[in-house]
């Protein structure tokens, strides 16, 4: 790309983000305007545009004056190329932004396309969504995905702007059910020894939001049954005082490693909603390198520096078995990363090899199943947090 391309771009960049930012009152940038600014002729700048249009890198709306847009992450790629009026591109703008958010998930479309319909049901029903219980392993992405739920339906509208999103990890009070049931639902003055004070639980801090209970199976069946009382009526009482009602507006969505029988009949009657993740290895190995690419390109944005891996190492991390599914993957591309990081932390760009794994993989490349699927050739792949790209280069 030309230098004079170039600063028309970015100059376009910087007044897209701007138009965007508030689309009822500022005018979009003109062909004009950038070539006023840039000190060129109307003419070259027009032409500029239409080439970079051509590359697609610019999005056109056939309006009078035309109107070109820059715009960039994963929104772009939903977005089509062209619009006949500024009407039909808000509407699609709008819709896309708002979908946007729940296709972070990687997956939306494939191997989750039946969790993510279930999960906008649950947030669009009427008056105050459904309840809803995610079942599946450690690490299939059950948080990341009620997390993804919750901005949906803050862009969607459903939810206010600054709803609040609470979250309780039921695990951490495995061995005191009484005191997650004052975390829960908050208590009186003297309801316990040291409830000095009295103090607001969960539902009623997530009024208006969401509650999230992860591993919500380590809830006890009395604190099942007081939060079915809740689902029943919108109500709940503190511990401590049974009798003074309290009114609460909080959707709720739960998760947990565990089989539908480790809970009261009469507790699941009232999740109409039942979602099931599946395990990494159930997903398809397309989406099983999806996952792997998008954790190194996000540790590549963490370290401000493209990560080079080589071809053998990353058909490595892509074939291995994961026992603890996308939550170890996760961990183990940061493990790796970093120590890479350290040991190269002056070179420009990071550099991972075979040799640079950590010891679970070597049964995997004694056994060489990455040449299994995929022919080996000398590549290397090159995940650059800048140009939000993944390059596939000749290797050393």
């Amino acid at each position: 790309m030309k230098e004079r391309t170039k600063d028309i771009f970015k100059l376009l960049k910087k007044k897209t983000t701007e138009y965007l930012g508030d689309l009822s009152e500022k005018p979009m940038t003109s062909t004009e305007v950038i070539a006023k600014k840039l000190g060129l002729t109307r003419t070259v700048v027009s032409k500029e545009l239409n080439a970079l249009y051509k590359d697609n890198l610019l999005i056109k709306i056939n309006t009078r004056p035309v109107i070109f847009l820059a715009m960039e992450g994963a929104l772009v790629q939903l977005l089509r190329k062209e619009y006949p009026d500024l009407s039909s591109f808000y509407k699609d703008y709008h819709e896309q932004r708002i979908e946007m958010y729940l296709r972070k998930i990687i997956g939306w479309d494939r191997s989750l396309k039946k969790q993510v319909e279930q999960i906008k049901a649950s947030l669009v029903y009427p008056e105050n969504g459904l309840p809803t219980i995610i079942f599946g392993e450690s690490g299939t992405g059950k948080s990341f995905f009620v997390r993804c739920a919750y901005e949906y339906a803050v862009a969607a509208g459903i939810l206010d702007t600054n709803a609040p999103f609470v979250t309780i990890n039921c695990a951490q009070y495995a061995n005191n059910p009484e005191l997650l049931s004052s975390v829960l639902f908050g208590y009186t003055q003297g309801a316990f020894t040291g409830a000095t004070e009295a103090k607001d639980g969960a539902l009623l801090k997530a009024n208006n939001g969401i509650l999230f209970l992860d591993e919500v199976h380590r809830l006890n069946p009395e604190g099942q049954e007081k939060l079915f009382t809740y689902m029943d009526t919108g109500k709940f009482t503190l511990l401590g005082d049974d009798a003074h009602k309290i009114s609460s507006n909080t959707r709720l969505m739960f998760a947990t490693t565990e089989k539908p029988d480790r809970f009261l009949d009469t507790f699941l009657r009232r999740v109409p909603i039942r979602i099931n993740m599946p395990t990494l290895e159930e997903r398809s190995f397309f989406e099983k390198k999806e996952l792997i690419n998008n954790f190194i390109m996000i540790e590549s944005k963490r370290i401000k520096r493209p990560i080079k891996v080589t071809n053998k190492a990353l058909l490595t991390l892509y074939e291995h078995i994961y026992v603890t599914n996308v939550g170890e993957v996760k961990n183990l591309i940061k493990s790796i990363v970093a120590t890479t990081y350290s040991n190269q932390i002056t070179n420009r760009t990071i550099k991972i090899s075979t040799h640079d794994l950590p010891d679970i993989f070597y049964k995997d490349l004694e056994n060489n199943i990455s040449h299994k699927k995929v022919p080996m050739a000398n590549l290397e792949a090159i995940f650059d947090w800048q140009s939000k790209q993944t390059k596939v280069c000749g290797g050393k």
